[in-house]
């Protein structure tokens, strides 16, 4: 016969203070130039060689402060289905929304930054996370053997700049020995 399993009343009360929750998010730019100093720093370069940029995905592991002004909880004892027993607790805000703050970034899952180039929105796409090129306008790549197009020169420029300078990694299709053949093609080099 199986063991009697006594009934556990909830426990209730009144909380008040910080609580802080540990999840995953999306982050703004302003949250990351806060808690990420070397991605302020990376921005800081960006702006001043004059470089628009647009921060299209920042996908994070945070931890988040919640401050509580007087909820009442519930803290409930039950038996789990494998035996033993299992906890939960549950907080009622009511009308109320709890002030929800970023502490700080755990780690930074993805970073997904477009750098513009004078003629296009979308010259280049990096991962911030990875340090990696991902995205390379196709006015570079259609430009071998053809000519060099002022377009296609600019675009260059950011490139050589991210992988000469910064030691990003070229994740795009034809990779390193391609963007070294377009370097002696179109830049002389």
């Amino acid at each position: 016969m199986a063991g009697v399993v006594p009934v556990i009343p909830p426990r209730t009360g009144l909380m008040e203070g910080k609580l802080d929750v540990e999840t995953e998010r999306f982050v703004t730019f302003e949250e990351l130039c806060t808690h990420q100093p070397s991605a302020k720093e990376f921005f800081g370069e960006l702006d001043a060689k004059g470089r628009p940029f647009l921060l299209i995905d920042c996908h994070c592991r945070v931890v988040l402060e919640l401050e509580v002004a007087l909820a009442p909880y519930s803290w409930q004892t039950y038996e789990a289905p494998r035996g033993g027993y299992a906890y939960k607790l549950a907080f009622d805000f009511g009308r109320r929304l709890p002030a929800l703050r970023l502490k700080k970034i755990v780690d930074l899952e993805r970073c997904m930054v477009n750098i513009c180039s004078r003629h296009f929105a979308r010259g280049i796409t990096i991962d911030l996370t990875k340090n990696e090129v991902s995205y390379v306008h196709d006015s570079l790549w259609v430009s071998k053997g053809v000519g060099c197009a002022e377009e296609a020169k600019d675009v260059l420029d950011i490139l050589r700049w991210l992988v000469d300078e910064k030691k990003f990694k070229l994740a795009v299709s034809g990779g390193e020995s391609y963007y070294r053949e377009l370097i002696a093609i179109m830049g002389g080099e």
